[in-house]
């Protein structure tokens, strides 16, 4: 890919690509930043992307400052951010449980933010997640994003290792395929290693495992279980909304596991109600027909 400015932008050297781009650490104003380079071809997708980008103001998000249609390329320029991927920190640091919670909490705060704004990032995983020298997490990589607008997608894109069930499986999905992502993102944190995927073996039986939904949970406590069952249910209705995850008790340090929290649980404590009534109602039934045929059998 030829690239040209027209004006004083600096490349340095790249740093990163991507399917449809490459990322240069640049000069611009006398400051580092981070340039994406696209081909025009993919106009289109780099418009989608700028405009998710100009919408974005939220300090867990790299700060958005131009982007220009060149002649030979399209390039977008942001914040140049310092510090480590979380798949690098995953790889090389021992977490506590409190660091461990204070990057989900910071991811979750940023995904709360972008289903607020009706963006469904659709590809978070710990490549796309920096956290800076000064220990802020970033998440980054708007190319997949997408308005919902709270309407059902059924494009398959992102990373097949934190793809939730119903994008592997080309159903309609919403913004709870972010939840998934996170969720996983919160097992490899805890278990230095992914809930379905052995590198040993093939990508069909990772999508088994998927669909088997059978996790090892020997190494997580039962906040943490809970946590993680609540962000990757299979089933996206049984999934808790970003807010709703914050105020998990494994993140909050409040509440009960009993405690209901998505509409699933919801439904689940009202339909044991209803059964809990309804056996009553049996019991109480067969209590008034046994004492009526005693009745009958005594004054007969």
């Amino acid at each position: 890919m030829e690239i040209s400015f027209d004006f004083d932008l600096k490349l340095i050297h790249q740093i990163g690509h991507g399917a449809f781009s490459q990322v240069f650490l640049g000069e611009y104003d006398s400051k580092k930043v981070a340039i994406k380079v696209m081909d025009p071809c993919y106009i289109e997708q780099f418009k989608k992307e700028v405009e998710i980008l100009e919408s974005i103001h939220h300090q867990n998000f790299a700060q958005y400052y131009f982007s220009k249609e060149g002649e030979s390329s399209l390039y977008i320029v942001q914040e140049f951010l310092e510090g480590k991927t979380l798949t690098q920190l995953i790889k090389t640091v021992e977490m506590e449980e409190a660091h461990v919670k204070q990057i989900i909490t910071e991811l979750l705060n940023a995904v709360s933010y972008l289903h607020s704004q009706d963006i469904i990032h659709r590809d978070i995983k710990p490549d796309n997640i920096i956290i800076t020298t000064e220990g802020q997490l970033k998440l980054i990589d708007f190319g997949l994003s997408s308005h919902s607008e709270s309407k059902l997608s059924y494009d398959k894109c992102g990373t097949l290792l934190f793809m939730a069930p119903e994008m592997i499986f080309k159903q309609p999905y919403l913004k709870s395929v972010d939840i998934w992502s996170c969720g996983i993102i919160a097992y490899q944190l805890i278990n230095k290693k992914h809930p379905f995927w052995d590198p040993l073996e093939s990508t069909s039986t990772f999508i088994q495992r998927v669909q088997q939904f059978n996790p090892n949970f020997s190494g997580m406590n039962e906040y943490q279980r809970s946590f993680f069952l609540k962000c990757a249910a299979y089933s996206p209705e049984a999934r808790m909304n970003a807010t709703q995850a914050l105020q998990h008790p494994w993140l909050s340090g409040k509440g009960e596991l009993w405690q209901p929290i998505t509409m699933a649980d919801m439904k689940t404590l009202f339909d044991n109600k209803m059964k809990t009534i309804y056996y009553i109602k049996t019991l109480m039934m067969m209590k008034f027909l046994c004492q009526e045929v005693w009745n009958y059998n005594v004054t007969k």
